[in-house]
């Protein structure tokens, strides 16, 4: 922490008002506290190293997204955010986040992220690790049909850890949706909810899922799932232990080519640990999709290459 780290209160009556109003001066190593009220307001927090602390969920920020994006905007890297409650995100495009992290390496504990179009989204431009604990999310995602959206949605980053964490409800892709390298979840009670369109938990990456109750999720091609596993830049391992699978269906649908390590789960009579049946139409339809788009790329420059030849008879 920097020597002059300083610490920024903000309430009525104080001199910064609104979180904005602190973000606009916070330095790196900076301390802000929010006091209890509800905030219509949202900030863009440029500075490194800070803690952003609230006084549980009585302090309440909503309503308002900055840049289009979110109600908190995290560019400064190794930011801290405790203790209150981001509510209600709205975007036209349907990714009103209540915290975008596009910094390196945030960590987050005892929120309550409600009632937003995003979650938490981190695109994972700049890596890094996303760490949330002791959290509550509460019927987050945007409408079906409308752009990705989840709960907690992920890039690449190197790694998502999610441990002790309640996501209730929620619409949208579903609870967690993680292109990270390694994806971790541990101690969590994740529900699928009502409105969810595929599987709970969607990873690309490695996975290690410990003493987790996960609800079964809509799934792809009517597997009725609670994590799917899709296929990650790099092969490293699935591992899957004292989880229980609420619901019916499968705990994990793995078509992501990994090897598994799988332990102590527990699932109702007629549901499946886990299954690899599917993972061959998804390699298909890859394969397809890869090959239309080499195809209209080829047919774009053969249009373009006879565009020129025309060109020139012309001019001759």
């Amino acid at each position: 922490m920097a020597a002059s780290a300083a610490e920024l209160i903000v309430g009525p009556g104080l001199r910064f008002q609104q979180p904005s109003e602190a973000a606009t001066i916070a330095q790196s190593g900076d301390t802000v506290r929010i006091m209890p009220g509800t905030y219509y307001d949202c900030a863009v927090w440029r500075a490194d190293d800070l803690t952003i602390e609230g006084s549980g969920e009585s302090t309440r920020v909503t309503d308002r997204v900055c840049d289009g994006k979110a109600i908190f905007v995290i560019v400064g890297s190794n930011v801290r955010i405790l203790n209150l409650t981001l509510a209600r995100a709205r975007h036209f495009e349907g990714h009103g986040a209540a915290i975008r992290a596009e910094g390196r390496d945030l960590s987050l504990n005892r929120l309550l992220i409600e009632n937003n179009q995003d979650g938490i989204f981190a695109p994972g431009a700049m890596g890094g690790v996303l760490r949330i604990e002791q959290s509550i999310f509460r019927n987050n995602g945007a409408m079906p049909g409308s752009t990705p959206s989840a709960a907690v949605r992920v890039g690449a980053l190197q790694a998502l850890v999610i441990r002790n964490t309640v996501f209730e409800g929620g619409r949208g892709k579903g609870a967690v949706l993680s292109a990270a390298a390694w994806t971790g979840l541990e101690g969590c009670n994740i529900d699928a909810g009502a409105e969810m369109e595929s599987a709970t938990v969607t990873v690309e990456g490695a996975l290690r899922a410990i003493s987790n109750r996960i609800e079964a999720g809509a799934g792809p091609r009517g597997y009725r799932a609670a994590i799917l596993a899709l296929p990650p830049r790099i092969q490293q391992r699935l591992i899957v232990t004292g989880n229980r699978l609420e619901g019916h269906g499968q705990l994990l649908v793995n078509w992501s080519g990994q090897s598994m390590e799988l332990s102590q789960n527990d699932v109702e009579p007629g549901s499946l640990v886990a299954t690899m049946q599917g993972a061959w139409w998804y390699a298909a339809r890859q394969w397809l999709r890869v090959a239309w788009n080499q195809m209209r790329v080829f047919a774009r420059q053969f249009v373009q290459v006879l565009r020129t030849i025309r060109q020139d008879v012309t001019a001759a």
